[in-house]
Parts: C-alpha cells; sequence; structure tokens
C-alpha cells in the first residue's frame, strides 16, 4: 500500500522537532554546570560518557514516543493536548536515563568521576520539556498554515451518502489538522444520486470503484455507508480487499455498522455468516481517528444517569445528544451521586470525590473536576450553575474555552445564610465576566444579565423529551393514588420552591382530593421537618420522596392538577415535564413560571395578580407568596373540572417545537463550535 506524502513528512518533522528541542536542552544543561572547564580538556576526559548517554536518551525518548504513539501528530496544538503528554515522556525518559547512570556507576569505567548533579537533571528535564512544547507549537502553527494553504493534505476519497456523508463532512471540515483533500464523494449502488446531493457521484459496484480507486491513485478511504445499507457497505469492502487500499471508519460510525449488521435478518453477503462478515470488518476497515467535533468536560452537575435534580436532567438529555452529534463528552460525577463510571450512552462519566456538606459540596467537586480538565485534551470546559463558575477563568489560562448555563439565580435561595449567599453573588459576577460565553435558560435571566451587567448573553432554554401518556399502573400499585383524584407537586423540597405556601393552602379547603408531594431533602432537613409538622394531621396530604421513572410519568400524567408555588426558578424542567405529559398547571406569577406557559417567544413583563385579568394562555396563576389567593385559585378549579379539562393537553404541540431536545443540542453545538475553533 503507497503511503500518502503527508504521512510521511509530518510525522518526520515532528520527530526531528523533538529530537531538536530534547537535545538542545541536553547541551544547555551541560553548558549550565560545566561552562567554567577548560572544554577541550573535559572532552577529552568526559565527552564519550556524555555522548553515550545523550544517544542513549535519545533512543529511550524514541521508544517512549511510539509507545505511546505521540509520533502522530495530535489534533490540536493547544497546552491541554501537549503539555501533558510532552512532561509524561520526559519524566520516564528522565527516570529511565537516571537509572542508568545508577546503573553503570556514571558511565565511568575509569578513574575519572563523572558529574551529573540533581541541578543539572532538573534543569535538562525543564528545558527539554519547555522547548519540546514551545516545537511542537511551532510545528502545529506551520501545519495548519500549509493545510489552510493546500499543502501536504491527503488525499482521500468518502464513499457512503445520506445523514453518515454529511456527519463526516461535517468533522473533516472542523478537524484541519487532520489535512484531508476529498477527491470524491462515492456511493455505490444503483440508481441516480439523490435530489439534495446532486453532486455525489454514483458507482454501480466494488469493482468499478477498485477500478476508479487505480485510476486516481489515492489510496485511502474514510467509508461512510447508510448502516441500514449493508450491500453498499460490503461493496466497498470488496473494493478494498481487490485493491489494497486504505479504508478507516470513524469509531462510533462502525459501531453502528456492525450493530446492524448483528441485527439484519439475513445476511448481505450469499453463502457468509454474520460472524465471517463482522471478521471481515475488522480486518479491512481501520478504526480511524474519531474526528470529533471537539472535546467538552462537564462540570458542576452531581453526575449521569440523572436521578434528581433538573441540572442533573438537563446535562444528562443534553450530552447524550451531543455525544450522537460527534463531541466527545465528559461527564464529572461526584461519588454519592451516582455508581457509574466508564462510558454511559456515548459519554465518558468520571467520578471524583466533594467535601460533601452544604457548603463545600458543589464548590470542591467543581475544583477537582476542573484540575483534572487541565490534564485532558479538551477544548470547552462547560460549566453548571452560578457557584462553579467562579472556576472558570482557571481553564482559560491553558487555551481552554469555556462556557457557563445559568440555571437561576441561585444566590436568593432561601438555604443559603449570609456569607454563602455572598460567595453566589461572587459567582453571578464571574458567570458574566469570566467564561467565553454564558447561556441563560430562560429569557427571564437572559433580561436579568442584560439589565445588571450589560452584557448579551446566549438564551438556550432547557428541553423536554416528548412521551406517550401512560397507564395509571405503578402509581396505583405503590402508593393507592387514583387518577384525576389529586393535586401535585414534584421538586426539591427547599424554601424558594413554595411548599409551605401549598400546604397552608390547601388545609384550608373543602375536599376529598389528596395533596401529593413527590421530592426530598436538597440539603434542607430542617426545612423537610417543618413542612411536616405543618401536614401533621391531614391524612389527604402525602410525601412520597424521590419519584423516578414509570411511576413519576405516570404522575405527571394522571393528577387533576400540577401546582407550582415557587418563589424562584431558573426555567423548571418539572413544570415543563408536567406540560408535556399534559397536565393543567397552577404556577405561581413569577416570571420565569409564566414564561413556560405562553408561546411568545419573549414573554410579557409580568401579568397582573388581580384575580381579574385573563391568565397566561397554557394554564392558570396566582399571586406569589399569597396563600389567600392561591386558596381561592384552588377552591375555584376544584369546583369546576371543565376549565381544568379544558386547559389539559392544551400546550403539548407547542411544549414539543419549543423546547425540543434536539434543537437546543444543535444551538449547544453551534456555540462550542463557535468558541473552540478560534
Amino acid at each position: 500500500m503507497r503511503i500518502s506524502r503527508p504521512q510521511i513528512f509530518l510525522p518526520f518533522f515532528l520527530l526531528l522537532s523533538d529530537l531538536v528541542g530534547l537535545n538542545l536542552a541536553f547541551f544547555t544543561a551541560l553548558y549550565l554546570r560545566f561552562y567554567y572547564h577548560n572544554w577541550s580538556d573535559w572532552i577529552g576526559k568526559y565527552g564519550t560518557y556524555y555522548f553515550n548517554l545523550l544517544l542513549a536518551t535519545n533512543l529511550i525518548y524514541l521508544v517512549l514516543l511510539f509507545y505511546y504513539k505521540e509520533w502522530r501528530f495530535p489534533r490540536r496544538f493547544k497546552p491541554p493536548f501537549v503539555v501533558p503528554r510532552v512532561i509524561k515522556m520526559m519524566f520516564f525518559t528522565m527516570l529511565a536515563s537516571v537509572m542508568l547512570i545508577f546503573l553503570s556507576q556514571g558511565l565511568s569505567r575509569t578513574s575519572y568521576v563523572f558529574h551529573f548533579s540533581r541541578p543539572t537533571l532538573v534543569a535538562f528535564w525543564v528545558l527539554a520539556t519547555g522547548l519540546i512544547c514551545l516545537g511542537r507549537f511551532l510545528f502545529g502553527f506551520l501545519q495548519i498554515a500549509f493545510f489552510r494553504k493546500g499543502f501536504l493534505q491527503r488525499p482521500i476519497l468518502l464513499v457512503g451518502e445520506g445523514a453518515p456523508l454529511a456527519d463526516l463532512e461535517r468533522r473533516l471540515r472542523h478537524n484541519i489538522w487532520f489535512g484531508a483533500r476529498v477527491i470524491g464523494r462515492i456511493a455505490v449502488r444503483s440508481g441516480p444520486p439523490p435530489e439534495e446531493d446532486p453532486e455525489l457521484e454514483i458507482l454501480p459496484d466494488g469493482a468499478a470503484l477498485a477500478a476508479l480507486i487505480r485510476k486516481s491513485h489515492c489510496r485511502e478511504l474514510f467509508v461512510a455507508a447508510p448502516p441500514g445499507d449493508l450491500a453498499q457497505l460490503f461493496e466497498t469492502v470488496e473494493a478494498v480487499r481487490s485493491t489494497g487500499a486504505k479504508a478507516s471508519v470513524t469509531p462510533d460510525h462502525f459501531q453502528l455498522l456492525v450493530s446492524h449488521l448483528l441485527m439484519a435478518e439475513t445476511p448481505p453477503v450469499q453463502d457468509r455468516t454474520k460472524e465471517d462478515l463482522v471478521y471481515e470488518l475488522y480486518q479491512r476497515l481501520s478504526l480511524g481517528p474519531p474526528l470529533e467535533l471537539a472535546s467538552v468536560s462537564v462540570i458542576g452537575s452531581k453526575g449521569i444517569p440523572a436521578t434528581f435534580g433538573g441540572i442533573e436532567r438537563h446535562v444528562a438529555e443534553l450530552t447524550n445528544r451531543l455525544a450522537r452529534e460527534g463531541f466527545l463528552i465528559q461527564v464529572y460525577a461526584r461519588h454519592y451521586y451516582t455508581n457509574m463510571e466508564g462510558r454511559f450512552q456515548g459519554v465518558q462519566v468520571t467520578r471524583l470525590p466533594s467535601v460533601h456538606t452544604k457548603h463545600l459540596d458543589a464548590i470542591s467537586h467543581s475544583l477537582f473536576a476542573t484540575l483534572h480538565t487541565l490534564i485532558q485534551p479538551v477544548d470547552v470546559a462547560h460549566y453548571h450553575a452560578q457557584g462553579p463558575s467562579v472556576l472558570s477563568w482557571i481553564p482559560r489560562l491553558f487555551g481552554i474555552r469555556t462556557v457557563v448555563t445559568v440555571h437561576g439565580l441561585d444566590w436568593k435561595r432561601e438555604k443559603w445564610g449570609r456569607f454563602a449567599t455572598r460567595c453566589i453573588r461572587l459567582g453571578e459576577l464571574a458567570s458574566a465576566r469570566l467564561p467565553n460565553r454564558t447561556i441563560a435558560v430562560s429569557r427571564s435571566l437572559q433580561n436579568y444579565y442584560r439589565h445588571h451587567y450589560g452584557r448579551e448573553i446566549r438564551y438556550i432554554p432547557n428541553g423536554i423529551p416528548m412521551k406517550k401518556i401512560p397507564p395509571a399502573k405503578e402509581m396505583e400499585r405503590q402508593f393507592g393514588l387514583k387518577p384525576r383524584r389529586f393535586l401535585l407537586l414534584v421538586g426539591r423540597l427547599v424554601p424558594e420552591k413554595g411548599c409551605h405556601y401549598l400546604i397552608e393552602a390547601f388545609r384550608k379547603l373543602d375536599t376529598e382530593m389528596e395533596l401529593v408531594i413527590a421530592g426530598g431533602s436538597s440539603h434542607s432537613d430542617d426545612y423537610l421537618d417543618y413542612l411536616k409538622r405543618m401536614a401533621s394531621g391531614d391524612d389527604r396530604i402525602r410525601f412520597l420522596g424521590y419519584v423516578y421513572g414509570e411511576t413519576l410519568e405516570e404522575l405527571y400524567a394522571h393528577n387533576y392538577l400540577y401546582i407550582q408555588p415557587s418563589d424562584l426558578e431558573g426555567l423548571s424542567i418539572a413544570l415543563l415535564e408536567a406540560l408535556s405529559f399534559g397536565s393543567a398547571v397552577l404556577v405561581s406569577d413569577i416570571e420565569e413560571n409564566l414564561e413556560a406557559l405562553q408561546e411568545e417567544e419573549l414573554p410579557a413583563a409580568v401579568w397582573d395578580a388581580s384575580p381579574s385579568p385573563e391568565g397566561p394562555p397554557h394554564g392558570f396563576r396566582f399571586r406569589r407568596g399569597d396563600v389567600e389567593d392561591l386558596s381561592r385559585r384552588l377552591t375555584h378549579l376544584l369546583e369546576n373540572p371543565a376549565e381544568v379539562e379544558t386547559m389539559r393537553g392544551k400546550a403539548r404541540d407547542w411544549i414539543r417545537r419549543r423546547y425540543d431536545w434536539d434543537r437546543i443540542a444543535r444551538e449547544t453545538s453551534e456555540l462550542y463550535l463557535e468558541i473552540a475553533n478560534k
């Protein structure tokens, strides 16, 4: 197989750059150690020994270079992609060199004393690390400059069509380091090219593809065949076998191809078993670089898979989609929240410890995650919530772009004391000033940052997955709840959620309805005890604790009325979930709640809270913190079930349009690419 010039020249020049830096550091360290000696006499006495040590050091470095596969040019020439790897190789190089010095008694077989002191070793290590990193940065700059001008690019053929081909082309556009020059886009099948891609060249079979490969002298292919078109895939494999060309495929697409092959009813090639064909794919297709669009560290959430917590559900839904889109995502999780570690739904989960107290849990875990990120090849560090955002300046010092998503004004939460509130208020300032980009999950938060900090931040809302309405099975089996016979509140039981207003108002009602509260403490045990004391003596009020999965979906779908009496929100995922399952909702009239109940792109200021004006178009509202008004609204809605039934399910269609997770993931990916490629 003929190797293209870039595959030869670029690694060669990278190796040459490393060796120049290594040897320059060696001679500089020697000069600093022996500059006062008579050099002619010194070379005669010690030159041979130092030359042997230099030769051994170069050989050790080369062995480590190939062992760690660092001869390949990295996909980014930024400190997080270069410095940790160079430090790792230099550490083991120095360790091996020192062992050689001791084992050979200073490499001296004569009566002369061989000197290579500890300060000289340290000087060599520091100089070599710095010079090799500098050389790689310069090499990367020149390489990208050459690629942008069209020099030294590797000619490749793209074989495939549809979404996989579009995805591959997008990845190549955003990975200039790969140096690909696409000389053909080919599909191997019968029929005309698709209307949406008339420039796609159609070849009838693998023999025609093999002839094109020989004619073009292009020996490198990238396969992007549709997973369902196994015939096209194996026509391509046959062309690769007959020509000896190199065929690469991204690892995630390869897994998709193998999965479709194993699930196929009949093998796509006659007289071959599925197992044989899978083996053939492993033999003929090389797992090329992932060509990810960007690598992202997610910091500030408790982790995934999400059990409780709005931020955690936001992160779980978003990262899963971004991973499918071609991003390399790493989510940092807290030890107590999940036992999951490793790959989960295409996302790397890394568990790190935290100081598990009310005030230090989030910031300590975010600090550990930030420090871990600095030694990873990361393009973007994405912080969630205002508190962790105070650390967002640290990755920027190392060339990592940072994004902060603001889910609410955390400093207003009543669970924080005066000192903690001031610290989180500092986080609000940091989220506005320190990161490269800031995201708000609601229009009201966006307006808040515009008015208080004069900064136009990006609006990307929370999303909600649309699911079918489930039958009422688990909620009846577990809790004995009947459809439409209970009012519902879901969320963390903290003061700003306003559950105490609801309990006080509900106790004034003369109804057989039950009040179901699904949620638990979040460093707020005293408040939870207070709520239970308020509810004592009223058997209609039930605390279910945290409820997950199918049971929670049934509660959303089969309640009589969902109630959210919050004093403070960002954009409540629980409220969006209730609307997505068709619940009729009653909310406090804070701007964030009302925003979720109207279709206008920009929310109205805040509606008049008096009982007379018409409420929001997709729900009911009451005055925030007004127990009497809440009690009147509940009484009216319990006595008029037709009004409640009219509102039920009214918001499902526009919730699907406005809070679609796929659209939100696309907007987030555009933001990542906007800053990662700068």
